[in-house]
């Protein structure tokens, strides 16, 4: 009997639950696990499904660096499907190479010519196979050193793991590093002719590596009084689509009073950079604990209006896909964004 692809997934977990436990595999079970089944369930979904089981084949797949990673590659394209799928917004997967040059990942089923498209990309850690490798190697020795522990008679044993998916942040630089870390990730995977044919969209999945505060008020230039009255910090999710060359980047302050000017960013957000004008807007993906993802959205303010009033179908679609968490160059939203 075939066995469903959530039974796989947890048989890899398990397999390595002894020697140490991928952070994203033990805490996001349930976010996985949910687009494994969308894609059971998706006849269109199969070549993700014969990928994944190709994967999980290996039953040491969970351990095996490069394997794991196209593994949170493929989930991360099936749960900005299922997302869409249940806010109402059904898409359909444009076949690589049904057209000249590169195409994106998914188009709004319509019959419109200039229905919105969407390209999916599941951002690595900062130092990409290797930097995973590395991490699973540290949970083997955390695990292995406890278990020498315990054999040597010890009653009580514990061991740490340290997680950094943005690499090694200096902590005199930590909204610097992060805002520099998803600018570079997302211009690394911008290919032009994928972006040109109709309004096309990033989507930018942070299953591995979203920033420190999930809430939507990262998509504001600066978020204020969380997590302290006195607390404000450069929002990251915004600045990585709206900084601006020479733009003051805030830390969070270390007590009341302290500004905490961390220094100036040394280049621009996506999509006031000319060169990704091309760019309809970035939708993100982010991952808080114990809680479904959440879709927000960023795109230039002029843009949104023209297509309030050309383009109603696409001005509807962002509507179910992202609510009212999005935000423009000019902070207009601002005002709805309170979410920490």
């Amino acid at each position: 009997m075939t066995k469903h692809l959530d039974e796989l997934l947890l048989e890899g977990i398990q397999t390595w639950a002894s020697i140490g436990q991928d952070h994203v595999l033990l805490f996001r079970r349930e976010q996985l696990s949910a687009a494994l089944k969308f894609v059971e369930s998706t006849q269109e979904a199969k070549y993700i499904e014969n990928e994944l089981r190709r994967n999980f084949k290996d039953p040491n797949w969970a351990g095996n660096a490069a394997v794991k990673e196209n593994v949170f590659q493929l989930l991360g394209e099936a749960q900005f499907w299922l997302l869409a799928s249940e806010k109402g917004v059904p898409l359909e997967r444009i076949p690589d190479g049904s057209s000249k040059g590169k195409t994106p990942d998914f188009r709004l089923k319509s019959e419109n010519p200039q229905a919105p498209c969407f390209e999916v990309k599941t951002f690595s850690v900062v130092g990409g196979t290797e930097a995973i490798k590395q991490m699973d190697e540290d949970r083997f020795e955390g695990a292995l050193n406890i278990h020498q522990l315990v054999a040597s008679g010890k009653k009580v044993a514990m061991g740490g793991q340290i997680i950094s998916p943005h690499g090694n942040v200096p902590q005199s630089k930590v909204q610097t590093t992060m805002c520099l870390n998803l600018i570079k990730k997302v211009e690394n995977n911008i290919k032009e002719d994928q972006y040109t044919t109709a309004p096309t969209f990033l989507v930018a999945n942070l299953l591995l590596i979203d920033s420190y505060y999930t809430g939507n008020m990262e998509l504001r230039p600066l978020v204020t009084s969380w997590p302290q009255d006195y607390s404000e910090h450069t929002g990251v999710l915004w600045t990585v689509g709206f900084g601006q060359l020479d733009q003051e980047i805030r830390g969070e302050p270390h007590f009341e009073g302290d500004t905490n000017i961390e220094g100036v960013l040394d280049r621009q957000g996506v999509l006031v950079n000319p060169q990704f004008d091309s760019v309809a807007g970035v939708l993100y993906i982010l991952h808080p604990l114990k809680e479904a993802p959440r879709l927000y959205g960023l795109w230039k303010g002029a843009r949104f209006e023209e297509w309030r009033q050309t383009m109603p179908e696409l001005y509807g679609i962002l509507g179910k896909l992202v609510g009212s968490n999005w935000n423009d160059e000019k902070d207009s939203n601002g005002v709805n964004l309170t979410r920490p």
